[in-house]
């Protein structure tokens, strides 16, 4: 499959850091690869027809992430 980067959107909340990223073609969350390096994270998503990578500059703890509507959503906590 062809690689590409993901549209990317971040929202700063006092409590927490939202990344959403453009993910058409990704359905299940089982498609989804986080990888925690020493910059930050990777994120890999798998569609049907693209396979999506971007690296993230964010030093902070996951908390969680899902997909819903062709968007993946990953939020992470403020220390």
């Amino acid at each position: 499959l062809p690689r590409g980067q993901a549209k990317t959107e971040v929202r700063r909340f006092s409590d927490k850091v939202i990344y959403e990223l453009s993910t058409p073609g990704v359905e299940d969350v089982n498609d989804i690869f986080v990888s925690k390096v020493e910059s930050g994270y990777e994120v890999k998503a798998v569609g049907k027809k693209k396979v999506n990578f971007n690296s993230l500059q964010v030093n902070l703890p996951l908390r969680k992430y899902y997909v819903k509507e062709n968007c993946l959503t990953l939020e992470f906590g403020l220390e």
